[in-house]
């Protein structure tokens, strides 16, 4: 196996499994627990739980968690009491979304060998990754209007309920795209080629 190929299958494991590790982190201090169970019986929902780490760009993570710890941010799609509240759960959330990433490049970037291997490998994860959310999304597997990941995304994204389904599209795709760059500079630096 090439040492490209080694980053790719091992850094798309290690974002699979991150994200699955968030997610359940996530519901336990949520108190959701039992809903989270059944979301793996749903196909759609189970791909969100294994992908959703990559639908913030790191712009907008970086500028919520600011928000969070300045204590001007509140997301009103969380009941009071469940995170909605400006709980410490928030942080868990968004310090996920940005270290899920970031994690994964950072090993993506070790096992692939040269520089440019690196940032192809850690790119085409994250393309791979947004476009199985957008396949499930095209097909109706996937109900942007009830699922929490995909709400608080329109919610902090657009401002508003009810986005029209391209401009949700458009969104992801652009989304998938500043990560595999942003995350990928850090996986280029994880490198074991030299600069000079």
């Amino acid at each position: 196996m090439s040492s490209f190929g080694k980053g790719l299958g091992i850094g798309m494991a290690v974002f699979i499994v991150l994200n699955f590790a968030f997610s359940l982190l996530t519901s336990l201090l949520s108190g959701n627990f039992l809903t989270w169970l059944i979301a793996l019986t749903n196909i759609g929902s189970l791909i969100v739980i294994l992908f959703n780490g990559i639908i913030f760009p790191p712009f907008e993570v970086i500028f919520l968690l600011t928000k969070l710890i300045l204590g001007t941010f509140r997301i009103a799609a969380f009941p009071r009491g469940n995170g909605g509240d400006g709980s410490p759960f928030q942080l868990v959330i968004f310090i996920g979304y940005f270290l899920i990433p970031l994690i994964s490049a950072l090993i993506t970037g070790r096992l692939a060998g040269s520089k440019g291997a690196a940032f192809g490998a850690w790119f085409l994860i994250s393309i791979l990754s947004i476009t199985i959310l957008l396949v499930f999304l095209i097909l109706g597997m996937i109900d942007p209007d009830t699922n929490i990941v995909f709400l608080r995304f329109q919610l902090l994204i657009f401002r508003e309920h009810g986005i029209p389904g391209f401009q949700l599209l458009l969104s992801l795709i652009i989304a998938g795209i500043i990560n595999g760059i942003f995350y990928g500079c850090f996986s280029v630096l994880m490198s074991k080629e030299e600069f000079f």
